[in-house]
């Protein structure tokens, strides 16, 4: 291979300018690929942090809600009561709407009934500065009822503003039974954030607010409608 390589040099003409101006053209067409694939990592890394900057002053831009659940028990009734606050500072937020929406195969359906379980306690809409609040309660007893015939039952609470962002968080209803136990069970009722979840989802990630034992629904909906 050696003498091959030599052999080739040998053959050169290396007074040929042809040959000189052949290699300039190469080498000169070498350097102008290296320089553009340089500029083009330049211009893609530059874009990159443009893109970072602009996701940064999005973010800062971005209004934030803070929703937490307890359960709570008012005329001997169980109630879902929500916190919502605003917890950004210096973006007010005005929401426009929020709603309760039954989920079923992810796709939401029919939540006039639901919206009038909803006790609102301020006025809509609703203009939140920093640290400002509103506040609701849903009673889970009149909630149960409208579904008689399921064991699990899956919500969406979901708050849109003015400038059309959406917050959604999941409220999940399912009745646990004790399978030693004839006519055993109590309703559990389990809040977190984000929606489309699984029921497996939220029974790992969800906090417990509420549990009523089965047997006291109906009496728990008879002193609600009265």
């Amino acid at each position: 291979m050696l003498n091959s390589i030599v052999e080739w040099f040998a053959k050169r003409n290396w007074t040929d300018w042809n040959m000189w101006a052949a290699i300039g053209q190469m080498i000169g067409a070498f350097a102008t690929v290296w320089t553009a694939s340089i500029a083009l990592r330049q211009t893609k890394l530059a874009n990159q942090q443009m893109d970072e900057v602009k996701s940064r002053e999005d973010e800062a831009q971005r209004p934030e809600l803070l929703v937490t659940a307890k359960g709570t028990l008012k005329k001997e009734v169980s109630y879902i009561h929500l916190f919502v606050s605003n917890i950004k500072k210096d973006i007010p937020l005005h929401i426009i709407n929020h709603r309760l929406l039954p989920q079923h195969q992810d796709k939401y359906y029919g939540y006039t009934e639901t919206e009038k379980l909803i006790e609102d306690k301020s006025k809509e809409p609703k203009r939140l500065s920093y640290g400002d609040y509103y506040e609701i309660d849903i009673p889970l007893a009149p909630l149960i009822a409208m579904y008689p015939f399921q064991k699990q039952l899956l919500f969406t609470y979901r708050v849109q503003t003015s400038i059309g962002t959406v917050f959604e968080y999941s409220i999940l209803l399912f009745l646990k039974e004790d399978p030693d136990v004839e006519n055993s069970g109590a309703w559990v009722c389990l809040f977190t954030k984000g929606s489309h979840l699984s029921i497996e989802e939220i029974q790992e990630q969800g906090e417990l607010v509420a549990l009523i034992d089965k047997d006291i629904v109906h009496y728990q909906l008879d002193r609600y409608k009265n």
